[in-house]
């Protein structure tokens, strides 16, 4: 909460299936090219299993 360049994404996904469908529509594609040139670094993905 002390740095305001930091932005986190929590997402809570139904299946594999369904985060690889969000993943291949165009406005995340759009992001994903546009990324690199909008980011201080490469963003960081982590996958993880809720408990």
């Amino acid at each position: 909460m002390d740095d305001e360049t930091v932005f986190i994404f929590h997402e809570i996904w139904k299946s594999k299936e369904g985060l690889d469908e969000h993943n291949r529509q165009p406005y995340i594609q759009e992001f994903v090219e546009k990324a690199p040139d909008l980011l201080e670094k490469p963003a960081e993905i982590y996958l993880a299993k809720l408990v």
